[in-house]
């Protein structure tokens, strides 16, 4: 990132995050850590069950949409952002939303996409954000097993 658009997104963060901020965020963070997780597990495709969830926000559901359609990154982050701006989402949102998004295109483990997105929080909130998310229980640190494997195997074929 260049540095001149560091300093900018500085000067826009808060320095202080109130508790229901705080809460906002942190549920915001645990969806698309839950999203995240499904996709790696179950590929792509299970991205349709959210696009027409009306619980997720606007934004966050466009980012799955076009991920889904199998948008190229850049036009997915182009379109992000385009969005943010004209509807004055604010900045952490945006930037959380817009990292979740592109991490579940790429299909990041659950556990880099957590601390990507908690990187945009100071330490000592960040530390009361993981602790809300503990309940979270993101299985992503060993192998598939084999009935997990033959599942996908099966809705793959079932798809075609």
């Amino acid at each position: 990132m260049e540095i001149i658009t560091f300093i900018t997104l500085e000067e826009r963060l808060e320095n202080r995050i109130s508790t229901d901020t705080r809460e906002i965020h942190s549920s915001l963070v645990k969806k698309m850590l839950k999203i995240n997780e499904e996709v790696v597990r179950s590929g792509l495709t299970v991205l349709e069950e959210y696009e027409k969830d009306e619980s997720l926000p606007y934004m966050l559901s466009l980012g799955l949409k076009l991920v889904h359609y199998g948008t190229e990154p850049q036009i997915v982050e182009t379109i992000l952002l385009n969005t943010a701006l004209v509807n004055n989402i604010d900045l952490l949102t945006s930037l959380l939303v817009m990292d979740a998004v592109l991490s579940i295109q790429k299909m990041y483990a659950p556990e880099i996409t957590k601390e990507l997105l908690l990187s945009y929080f100071r330490h000592d909130v960040k530390g009361k954000i993981e602790k809300e998310l503990d309940d979270l229980k993101l299985n992503t640190r060993g192998p598939l097993t084999n009935k997990e494997v033959e599942e996908l195997i099966k809705n793959n074929k079932s798809e075609s």
